[in-house]
């Protein structure tokens, strides 16, 4: 790995969020969200990730667990 490589573990749960029309967030707009914010620290990312899900989901209820763990090179 190299300096500022991020390793993302997380659970179906992330991509599996449903919003109030009954999409789910998906693993493309997961992708695109860690790529537009992959600079920031990872406490950042994971704020920036959960506030997106956040507000996707518009107050719909989480229908399965959440897991995310954030790993960057320093």
């Amino acid at each position: 790995m190299k300096q500022e490589d991020l390793l993302i573990f997380y659970s179906d749960g992330i991509i599996e969020t449903m919003d109030d029309k009954d999409e789910p967030f998906g693993f493309e707009r997961f992708e695109q969200l860690i790529v537009r914010d992959a600079h920031l620290p990872p406490t950042e990312l994971k704020q920036s990730i959960l506030g997106e899900l956040n507000e996707f989901a518009r107050g719909t209820p989480q229908g399965d667990d959440i897991a995310l763990i954030i790993i960057k090179v320093k």
